[in-house]
């Protein structure tokens, strides 16, 4: 009996044991073995502070976490122009979770860098909720258009706490003095909107550029653009490259000579590939 009752004691609190870890994962609103989506969870006060979660099956602490912006000039859009592009980005990474946040947009208020708070807003959110949705604090973030601008500028310059380990932009501003663009009245007034200065404040302007923002500190960059697009040009990439080469930042350029500012949909899906190989090869 003094042998065989410690090893019934044993098992019997093995088997309490894994009872009670069975029921807890079984009650687990965000049981980690099971894949969830949450739509629009507010991380803020205002009703444009909204994102949806996309969060994998068997994820767990390591889980990498990405997040996405929509372009739209600035002051328009919305993350549900990129459920397309994350159907692509998902099946191409099936182990990340994924953020597609809104951000307020700019008008005749919310002006820059209101949406950059944003972001910092989001990422805060997302870092406070880990445990409870099983996921990392280890962060890349990518837009596109000007959610591209965003993402670079706040990753370059506003990420104190250095959480982005990359980032992407797909057709992403990236110096808003360049000469194609002070030419572009167009450009200008939707620049105007979300800077709220004129062009002269040449300052202002090259404050909110990427390409003037990159430090030895700036992570791994992913960029992609197009030779007909007639919004942001392949030149707007070149002083970006250069910051990248100087401050010895590793980086992948993608050049589509034929592409406009929206990718057709075969070269969306291969830039998603490209995409996901750099996130792996760094996040």
């Amino acid at each position: 009996m003094k042998i065989i009752f410690p090893i019934l004691f044993f098992g019997l609190a093995l088997l309490t044991s894994c009872q009670k870890e069975a029921t807890n994962t079984a009650t687990d609103p965000f049981n980690p073995s099971v894949a969830k989506v949450i739509k629009n969870e507010s991380f803020g006060t205002d009703t444009s502070q909204k994102a949806d979660i996309y969060l994998p099956a068997n994820r767990s602490d390591t889980t990498k976490v990405l997040v996405l912006l929509h372009g739209g000039s600035w002051s328009a859009g919305d993350k549900t122009d990129l459920d397309a592009f994350i159907a692509i980005l998902s099946a191409q990474y099936p182990n990340a979770a994924i953020i597609n946040m809104n951000y307020r947009l700019a008008g005749i208020a919310n002006k820059y860098p209101t949406q950059i708070m944003d972001i910092k807003l989001l990422l805060d959110y997302v870092e406070a909720k880990r445990t409870t949705w099983h996921i990392s604090n280890s962060f890349g973030l990518g837009g596109v258009s000007a959610g591209g601008q965003l993402a670079l500028m706040y990753a370059y310059k506003f990420d104190v706490p250095k959480r982005i380990k990359t980032v992407v932009s797909v057709v992403g501003p990236t110096n808003f003095l360049d000469p194609y663009y002070l030419s572009n009245p167009l450009f200008l007034s939707i620049a105007g909107t979300y800077i709220g200065a004129p062009i002269s404040d040449t300052t202002t302007y090259k404050n909110a550029s990427p390409a003037y923002a990159v430090t030895a500190t700036a992570p791994p960059t992913f960029m992609a653009y197009g030779g007909s697009d007639i919004l942001v040009p392949q030149s707007n990439a070149t002083l970006l490259r250069q910051q990248l080469i100087n401050n010895n930042i590793p980086y992948e350029y993608n050049f589509y000579p034929t592409e406009q500012h929206e990718f057709s949909d075969p070269i969306l899906r291969e830039t998603a590939v490209k995409i996901t190989a750099f996130i792996k090869r760094y996040l």
